[in-house]
């Protein structure tokens, strides 16, 4: 896409506002709790071939990861905008690590009880909100809040559902699988850092946010 047209389209996203924007959100986690819950543990639907599930695991782990790592082309915007210090603003990245290993522990309970659908579409769509939130925010604490919390636990229900799931599905071929699986998340760690710093350039940290 042209700069201008990808321009144009993010504004309009921004235009319609949060609240229209996390509409589909909250569609997304009421199917996929419904959806998720009528499989039985840890189960995922026979038509789901196994291919399938190692690129939704794949592409799933590069765009979370990737998000996550891209905060550090964001620290420097934010700094130079509000006049943060870079050792306060820096600590929602660690803030955000926290809360993903502290996540990590909980996901893994609800995957046992609603399913890895369920649990990673919501997460999914908890760090989707929380991009979108970022784009908004006025003060350091709310940067603290999204994209430390919600981005963070949102991020949290990724990588334990997806390797338990693979690791299940793939039984001859397990290291493979989990070895290709875990390789989107070096991949998102290299692409979407760079991408973002473009969209930054081009389009403004809070449109950044909104495009991501």
């Amino acid at each position: 896409l042209h700069p201008e047209t990808l321009k144009f389209l993010v504004l309009r996203a921004e235009n319609a506002g949060l609240a229209v924007a996390l509409v589909p959100l909250v569609l997304v986690i009421m199917n996929v709790v419904y959806a998720g819950s009528a499989y039985p543990v840890g189960a995922l639907s026979d038509r789901v071939d196994r291919r399938t599930l190692l690129t939704a695991g794949f592409v799933v782990l590069m765009v979370c990861w990737g998000c996550q790592f891209a905060f550090s082309v964001f620290l420097v915007p934010l700094t130079e905008h509000f006049g943060w210090t870079r050792a306060n603003t820096a600590g929602v990245f660690s803030f955000n690590y926290l809360l993903f290993g502290a996540g990590s522990i909980f996901s893994g309970k609800l995957t046992e009880r609603f399913g890895p659908r369920a649990v990673v579409g919501v997460g999914g769509a908890m760090m989707a909100a929380g991009l979108i939130l970022s784009a908004a925010i006025q003060t350091l604490w709310q940067l603290y809040l999204v994209y430390g919390v919600i981005i963070g636990l949102g991020a949290s229900s990724t990588w334990g559902p997806l390797a338990a799931t693979v690791s299940r599905w793939f039984i001859t071929h397990r290291g493979l699988a989990m070895g290709i699986m875990s390789l989107g998340i070096s991949l998102g760690i290299i692409v979407l850092p760079p991408l973002s710093r473009y969209l930054i350039t081009v389009l403004g940290w809070r449109m950044s946010f909104v495009f991501l």
